[in-house]
């Protein structure tokens, strides 16, 4: 549901571990919520709030989905994909998990008996398209390093640049 709102906190895995805390308890301090990192009725009742569809939805393989280059047989070392004339997908299912944000294995579990070919296949995948509802772009994200986390700041936020240890610039809340 975060997706839909413009706010990813990685993949949908479909599992309950340290990332799925971190921005649960991220998206309660946002929304005014007890930070208690588990999804009680008052964070689902702000999730679901506005929403207007539900979480998950059919869809048809495409011919596009298909086309590939793929690439089935993938180096693990960096240094060797460098030789690669291209990284691709290594399969239909790998590529359709990375375009409805999920895991390869959550999007097998919703979908036990199928192979993601041919053209035309129904599959059940997670609806992240955009929600109805309009939110604000944030003016500035900050990053925080003891939590790994990061969040938006709001558009009537000031903010200022200031140099990150890595040398890169980051952004901090005025």
């Amino acid at each position: 549901m975060r997706r839909r709102c413009d706010d990813s906190p990685g993949v949908i895995d479909g599992r309950g571990g340290d990332n799925f805390k971190k921005a649960l308890a991220a998206y309660q301090g946002a929304n005014g919520l007890d930070r208690s990192a588990r999804l009680d009725d008052a964070t689902s009742g702000k999730l679901t709030q506005g929403a207007d569809r539900p979480v998950l939805a059919d869809y048809a393989v495409t011919a596009e989905d298909l086309k590939g280059p793929f690439v089935p047989n993938q180096p693990r070392r960096l240094e060797d994909m460098a030789g690669l004339p291209n990284l691709a997908y290594a399969s239909p299912r790998e590529e359709l998990a990375e375009k409805f944000h999920l895991s390869e294995d959550l999007l097998q579990q919703l979908n036990p008996s199928t192979r993601f070919q041919p053209e035309g296949t129904h599959i059940v995948v997670a609806n992240v398209a955009p929600s109805s509802a309009a939110r604000p772009r944030p003016a500035a994200m900050r990053a925080t390093a003891t939590a790994r986390a990061t969040s938006a700041l709001p558009p009537a936020s000031r903010s200022t640049r200031a140099s990150a240890p890595c040398g890169c610039s980051a952004a901090t809340a005025g």
